[in-house]
């Protein structure tokens, strides 16, 4: 398996299988990459195989470039007036916060950023959803009027007050 990044070998990367997925499997490139460079992956024959030992007999070529470092954007978010410990969801991840804070998230892709506040209203640590089966509601949840727009090569500023009315 060879790397190259414009036309340069590169030497210092690792493959690693992935958990299968469906019917098909996977692999995982590990290196880091540059912005604004042409890459090349070539699996020349024998490269891969699969459990039962099958061998594939084929050279594979893949090619992707990245994007250039004006590209990204960034977000700091001001939250004020948090009515206590609880989650910030930003798109798919949380970050656990215990009192007003700012928060720098670096080298976005431009589009919609989805915040959210899981308030942690009995301090249990869980942010506790809807029980039909006992009839309790959901923790408080938090969304801002609008959502934070990313663009390329700006940095947003948003200022959040997750004031309780």
């Amino acid at each position: 398996i060879n790397l190259f990044a414009d036309s340069v070998f590169v030497q210092d990367f690792q493959v690693h299988s992935a958990p299968e997925t469906g019917m098909s499997r996977q692999i995982q490139l590990m290196f880091e990459e540059q912005d604004e460079v042409k890459y090349r992956l070539e699996c020349m024959p024998g490269a891969l195989g699969s459990r039962g030992g099958l061998v594939l007999e084929d050279t594979l070529i893949w090619t992707w470039q990245t994007h250039p470092t004006a590209y990204f954007g960034d977000l700091e978010v001001k939250l004020v007036d948090l009515p206590g410990s609880g989650w910030l969801r930003i798109d798919g991840d949380r970050l656990r916060l215990e009192a007003d804070t700012i928060l720098q998230f670096n080298r976005l892709e431009p589009g919609k950023i989805e915040l959210g506040f899981e308030f942690d209203q009995n301090g249990d640590g869980i942010w506790q959803s809807v029980d039909a089966k006992t009839l309790q509601a959901a923790e408080p949840y938090f969304y801002p009027v609008n959502q934070p727009d990313v663009r390329s090569n700006w940095v947003i500023e948003w200022d959040w007050s997750l004031v309780v009315e």
